[in-house]
């Protein structure tokens, strides 16, 4: 069969496309699937519920030798026992601000950024 290149071969080209793409569609979606139910057999779930050991460090590169508290997870740092001195204390810019403005604290302290903290610590690293 030959096809001419002006607009009748343009309509023939459509009309042979549009009669394969639905087949075509059916079967991306069906490989698609076929996909998605094969990795949800391969999956593993892991519960990270219980008890972990927890340690701090200043910096990220050095992991502790000791994990001298423990902490339930899913939890919060600070249910940790023995608890971590200062896990939760911080001060926002607003506080900073509103004490240094009423004198409360030296004008040295009002800071640029959303807060600080007093610990020496930056990392919680914890250990099953």
């Amino acid at each position: 069969m030959t096809v001419a290149l002006g607009d009748g071969g343009h309509r023939l080209a459509s009309r042979f496309l549009f009669w394969r793409l639905p087949g075509l569609a059916v079967l991306v979606l069906g490989a698609l699937a076929c996909g998605f139910a094969c990795a949800e057999d391969l999956r593993v779930e892991l519960s990270l519920d219980g008890t972990w050991s927890v340690a701090e460090s200043v910096g990220a590169e050095e992991i502790p030798a000791q994990f001298g508290h423990s902490a339930p997870v899913p939890g919060l740092t600070r249910q940790a026992q023995p608890p971590f001195p200062d896990v939760d204390r911080y001060e926002t810019h607003d506080y900073l601000y509103t004490m240094a403005h009423w004198g409360v604290r030296p004008a040295s302290e009002r800071i640029e950024g959303l807060a600080r903290t007093p610990q020496k610590r930056n990392f919680f690293w914890y250990h099953r």
